[in-house]
């Protein structure tokens, strides 16, 4: 039979470990520091970043935004209005290229420069930006 104080003290312990797990500081420090980023896996050679302050966008490392895409890391945007991207000192066209047609998302439009990444939701974002694959309906 269990003695009285071998109960009391695993009763004592248990409730010590229950007030600080839900009395723990660190926990709400925690989640006020967490950034779109942090549930975001980019593929390799690539790197989170956030814009407009709540939007995960996956970028290239030390990719340089030109026109609607994105160049590699190795690239340097010769003609923006194209999007053509070059190895640095490389020759590249300067014509001046349309703006491309807006595309269809969904109910939307997405802006010039934005990509339907989930057409259920009407969803629009920059090339390779973080985006929900939930279903809207």
């Amino acid at each position: 039979m269990m003695s009285a104080s071998f109960l009391s003290r695993g009763l004592l312990l248990a409730s010590v470990m229950a007030l600080g797990v839900l009395g723990n500081p660190i926990a709400s420090e925690i989640r006020q520091d967490l950034t779109p980023c942090a549930t975001v896996r980019c593929a390799a050679n690539t790197t989170c970043n956030v814009i407009n302050g709540n939007q995960a966008k996956c970028v290239p490392d030390k990719g340089e935004i030109c026109g609607i895409t994105i160049c590699a890391a190795d690239l340097v945007c010769c003609n923006p209005s194209c999007s053509i991207c070059t190895k640095p000192n490389m020759a590249c066209t300067q014509q001046v290229c349309e703006v491309p047609p807006r595309k269809q998302c969904g109910t939307k439009l997405c802006p010039t420069g934005q990509v339907c990444c989930n057409s259920s939701c009407g969803i629009c974002t920059p090339p390779g930006g973080f985006c929900t694959q939930e279903f809207c309906g």
